[in-house]
């Protein structure tokens, strides 16, 4: 399977559009309609902060901050 960061930038997302997720160590295909269901209606106001970290790093915070949008990297 190729890296993610290989393939082309979207420049306009659509509904339709499909994202990887790992659910239950399988890798599936998520819609990003149901992706902004889940997510509900977050705008740039209710984001302050956005941190990279890897997902050893974000696991390890406690409490998380509900303000700071986490973008999850290999390590």
């Amino acid at each position: 399977m190729a890296k993610i960061s290989s393939y082309a930038a979207v420049v306009t997302p659509a509904d339709a559009d499909v994202v990887p997720v790992v659910q239950s160590g399988v890798t599936k295909k998520l819609a990003l309609s149901v992706l902004k269901t889940y997510i509900g209606n977050v705008s740039s106001a209710d984001i302050s902060t956005i941190v990279k970290c890897t997902q050893a790093e974000y696991d390890a915070l406690s409490p998380v901050d509900e303000n700071t949008l986490y973008i999850i990297v290999e390590a």
